[in-house]
C-alpha cells in the first residue's frame, strides 16, 4: 500500500467518523467499540465486558483500568452500547440504531 491511498483512506475515515457522531470519541473508545463489535458477532449477540476479560481475551495490553471503565462509559453515554441487567452488569448490548 502506497502513501497516497492511505492517506486517501484516513481522509474518508474521518469524514465518515464526523458523519456518524464518532469523532468525539479517543482512540481508546474506537479500539473498545470495534473489539466489542468484533465480539457481539456484528451486533447480534450480547457480549461480556469487563477489564479482566478486555485485558486477556480482547488483547488490551495498554489500556488502564480506568481508560477502560472511562471507554466504557463514554460508549453507554453516546449510546453505542446498552447495558443488560442490573447497573453492576458487565453484559452489553451493542445499540445497531446508533450504528
Amino acid at each position: 500500500m502506497d502513501r497516497k491511498f492511505y492517506l486517501g483512506l484516513l481522509s474518508l475515515t474521518i469524514s465518515a467518523e464526523e458523519e456518524l457522531g464518532l469523532a468525539s470519541l479517543t482512540a481508546a473508545d474506537k479500539q473498545l467499540l470495534a473489539a466489542l463489535w468484533r465480539e457481539s458477532n456484528d451486533g447480534s449477540k450480547l457480549v461480556e465486558a469487563t477489564y479482566e476479560r478486555a485485558e486477556s481475551e480482547l488483547e488490551f495490553d495498554d489500556f488502564s483500568r480506568a481508560q477502560f471503565y472511562k471507554s466504557v462509559r463514554k460508549l453507554l453515554e453516546l449510546g453505542f452500547i446498552k447495558r443488560v441487567g442490573s447497573k453492576r452488569s458487565a453484559t452489553y448490548q451493542l445499540n445497531s440504531a446508533a450504528m
